[in-house]
């Protein structure tokens, strides 16, 4: 009866769990801090949700302000125990993209981040999430310290051999995360860190990551393309990335253990181009490929005392004529916006000022600075000048910018730029005169404004309006063209000819009221299509040539053709025999099937022709034989110093005649017991567990609806089980390292146990007897990652819509088996505490406890009942 309410109503539970949190009251806050981090977020103050998310340090964000996501670098400690990380910010984003968007998010990232490092891939450590009141997000994660980003540490690496060692790091380290079913869909040059000099890789920016249980090889090429796409091939050679994608398929093929179809080499190489090329028609990715313009760091350092965001490049100096320039401002009364400047000592510069009063009426459209969104126009405007800027436009640098509340009804907000001196608007600078000098100085003043409205398109911008650019000309010998401000432009996501065409009619109708000739004009419209062109030409020949390499190089033989044969991992069929997921099939005379898997091992002691004498192998000892199945003990003498071999051998010599007539109908299937074991052990296994290592498997289909099979796998030597283990290590430790022990140990089985469940396997037996560790480890509290062993896997199995049903009895299973000497509740909430994911208290997490205590009491009256028997 548990098991039909499970299959009807978890799911839906499950599935109105997730609406309900879309559309849950943001009054409940939460926050969640990392074991390891408490002591030292304590001792800073940081005790509620709001503590961590006012946290200010330089923000780094490269999203614009009205995303409502920035990224800060923030210092936590004191002292000795300082260390850096990177807050990053999620406000409020309201039902509609809790829908839209409900898998991207901190507390997704952070869940990812956790399921990570259960599965030992690198990326950075969580160390607090949660969420405040007003419904504000947030992400606490470790700066990785001494680190570049992948295009930084080729562009500066000369060494073949440390070039070489990190892609085939960087290789393994992504074969790995998509064997696990991990798809990270920012998979950009930017978001993969170098240590220089460990040559240690890292992956960052998992939000909008997901897990599958099987990821289609579509996904996997689309993560590679991103990589592809933003690594261009002087940075990065052509030779080099088929030898990255070569060591890529090795590591798919090593993980995999033979369980997983690989595509031929210059057919993923092929598609990998294809979809790198797609990527690069879009101008952002265009944008993380390009190495050419350098940008001004876009850092925001926040002065609380100040109440504003300074720039990284701002000087003192130019923070006092700030404060001289904003008492000016607010001197003049004036309502709306004003512009006031000031040449900096030396004349090298010169201080621009975008000064605002909003009105009360407007504040209710225009937040504070730290509030959900920051929607004063400055915001914008400073958005528009770092867009622009990455296309090579020419415009002030960005200093200070900020929100300020003067009185109870109004607000003020401003925006501080550098500007070169001795500028001149472009009106002033057209009326100096007509001389024959002037007239070749004005020819260079066109040509600079088509290439400046040329660089504006293709960043995305147009021209708001009836408004046109808003420029000022620098006088020298060659004269340079400036954009004044950005109040004079509007983002725009698609291109569209249209609004250029009107632009470039607008920009016309300026020059003419300047007094510029026909040949001005064509001097700016030449100029303009000539940078417009070179922008289509860089975009086609980067989409088409600098992304097809790697079919390209494939196609072209040579010596690459000897590597990629490598990798094709094709097995011809001969004399009737193949292949299935690491399992030889041989097609016998009579029409019987023989599938096998024997270790070199294996073969030295027993031969090639094991097969035909399996079933009548003697044992040493530990013998048992019920119901048509036996299993023993087998030592074997060691050869040439080798120590001896010990495994146990399964054996089922009469099964049902069903499961042999399926078994005839279907060969390629696994129907007996022993290769079902097999593939479930390389399932575990490829999953990153530690399970016994499998030495020989053996199944015989027919003649007719006969079925048998043999599995022998290799002894645990010298490891004991949990139940016996955990009552001898409370006698053989002090109270406080056997507590300190079990904790540890647990931290394990639930890593464990949600690596598993995560991908939807379920163990069904998982009880203390079947974990097993090393008898030595009960003396002492070792790392335990990869020292718990799993055993008697034969009904592992993965259930997706009845997931809920699978891991209920999972957990009784565990929690029954729990009810021994040295095990108390403590013990059990520090497994459930490591097992739940990340996050509040959910409603489907009330009921799986509520019906794990339910099949726990079931579980316990069954065993009272069988021992009153």
């Amino acid at each position: 009866m548990l098991r039909i309410m499970g299959v009807i109503f978890l799911p839906v539970a499950g599935l109105l769990g997730k609406i309900s949190n879309m559309f849950s009251s943001s009054k409940n806050g939460f926050l969640v801090i990392r074991p390891s981090k408490r002591a030292m977020l304590f001792s800073q103050g940081i005790e509620k949700p709001e503590d961590v998310f006012n946290l200010e340090g330089i923000r780094v964000t490269g999203h614009g302000w009205k995303t409502g996501r920035h990224v800060s670098s923030v210092t936590l400690g004191h002292g000795k125990n300082e260390a850096r990380a990177f807050l990053k910010k999620e406000h409020n984003r309201g039902w509609v993209k809790k829908i839209l968007a409900h898998s991207a998010g901190v507390l997704h990232e952070a869940r990812i981040l956790k399921a990570l490092e259960h599965e030992g891939i690198p990326a950075p450590l969580w160390v607090a999430v949660g969420k405040t009141c007003l419904g504000h997000s947030f992400l606490l994660v470790e700066e990785i310290p001494d680190t570049v980003n992948l295009k930084t540490y080729f562009a500066e690496q000369r060494s073949r051999n440390q070039r070489k060692e990190v892609l085939r790091r960087l290789a393994w380290i992504l074969a790995r995360m998509h064997t696990l079913g991990f798809s990270h869909v920012d998979l950009y040059s930017k978001h993969v860190l170098v240590n220089p000099e460990t040559r240690m890789v890292y992956l960052l920016d998992w939000q909008r990551s997901f897990r599958m249980r099987d990821l289609h090889w579509n996904i996997r090429s689309g993560n590679l393309a991103r990589l592809h796409a933003t690594l261009d091939e002087s940075i990065l050679r052509p030779r080099e990335k088929l030898a990255f994608l070569t060591s890529y398929l090795e590591a798919t093929a090593h993980f995999s253990q033979g369980n997983s179809n690989l595509p031929l080499f210059h057919l993923l190489a092929l598609d990998i181009d294809r979809e790198a090329i797609r990527l690069l028609s879009y101008r952002h990715v265009r944008e993380k490929r390009n190495t050419q313009v350098a940008l001004q760091p876009q850092n925001w350092i926040f002065l609380e005392k100040q109440n504003l965001f300074v720039t990284s490049i701002c000087s003192e100096d130019e923070k006092t004529h700030l404060d001289q320039l904003l008492l000016e401002a607010k001197k003049l009364h004036v309502n709306g916006k004003v512009v006031l400047r000031k040449t900096m000592p030396g004349g090298d510069s010169e201080l621009r000022l975008q000064y605002r009063n909003i009105s009360w009426f407007e504040s209710f459209f225009f937040s504070y600075f730290k509030s959900s969104k920051a929607k004063a126009p400055e915001y914008s405007h400073a958005a528009i000048l770092y867009k622009i800027q990455r296309h090579g436009v020419s415009t002030g640098k960005i200093l200070a910018l900020g929100i300020r509340k003067k009185n109870r009804f109004s607000q003020e907000s401003f925006l501080l730029t550098r500007e070169p001196a001795k500028t001149l608007p472009l009106y002033e600078w057209f009326q100096q005169g007509t001389s024959t000098e002037i007239l070749g100085r004005q020819q260079m003043v066109f040509e600079a404004m088509g290439r400046m409205l040329a660089k504006v398109h293709s960043s995305g911008c147009y021209l708001k309006g009836k408004k046109t650019l808003f420029l000022r000309v620098a006088e020298s010998s060659n004269p340079q063209v400036y954009l004044d401000a950005a109040n004079c432009l509007e983002e725009v996501p698609v291109a569209n000819p249209k609004w250029a065409s009107i632009d470039m009619a607008k920009m016309k109708q300026v020059l003419r009221s300047l007094g510029a000739q026909q040949q001005g004009i064509v001097c700016f419209r030449k100029a303009y299509s000539e940078e417009i062109g070179h922008d289509h030409q860089m975009k086609n020949s980067t989409s088409q040539i600098g992304t097809g390499v790697l079919a390209m190089d494939v196609n072209s033989g040579g010596t690459k053709l000897a590597t990629i044969r490598k990798t094709d991992f094709q097995i011809n069929e001969m004399n009737m025999n193949e292949m299935q997921n690491g399992v030889a099939i041989q097609v016998q005379k009579d029409g019987s099937y023989v599938k096998f898997y024997s270790s070199p091992e294996w073969i030295a002691h027993y031969g090639e022709d094991w097969t035909t004498r399996v079933m009548d192998i003697g044992v040493t000892d530990r013998f048992h034989s019920k119901q048509g199945r036996s299993v023993g003990r087998i030592i074997l003498p060691g050869k040439d110093g080798k120590p001896e071999l010990c495994f146990y051998l399964k054996r089922h010599y009469k099964l049902s005649f069903w499961e042999g007539l399926m078994g005839w109908l279907f060969p390629k299937k696994a129907w007996s017991p022993a290769l079902q074991e097999f593939h479930h052990l390389a399932t575990a296994r490829q999953l990153g567990l530690q399970v016994p290592e499998t030495v020989a498997a053996v199944e015989f289909i027919g003649p007719g609806a006969k079925l048998r099979s043999a599995l022998a796998v290799r002894e645990l030597d010298n490891m004991i089980p949990l139940h016996e283990a955990i009552p001898l290590a409370s006698v053989r430790q002090t109270p406080k390292a056997f507590r300190r022990w079990k904790k540890s140990l647990v931290s394990e089985m639930a890593r464990m146990s949600r690596i598993l469940h995560d991908r939807n396997w379920f163990h069904k037996d998982l009880y203390l007897c079947h974990f097993y560790i090393d008898k030595n480890d009960t003396f002492r509290t070792p790392n335990w990652r990869d020292k718990v062993v799993l055993i008697d896997l034969h009904r592992l199995g993965s259930h997706t819509w009845t997931s809920q049903v699978w891991k209920i009895k999972d957990l009784a299973q565990l929690i029954y088996s729990s009810e021994i000497e040295g095990v108390d509740d403590r013990d059990r909430l520090e497994f459930w505490r490591c097992y739940r994911d990340l996050g509040p208290r959910s409603a489907l997490d009330r009921i799986l406890l509520y019906v794990i205590r339910i099949k726990w009491g079931r579980y316990r009256r069954h065993n009272l009942k069988k021992k009153a028997a």
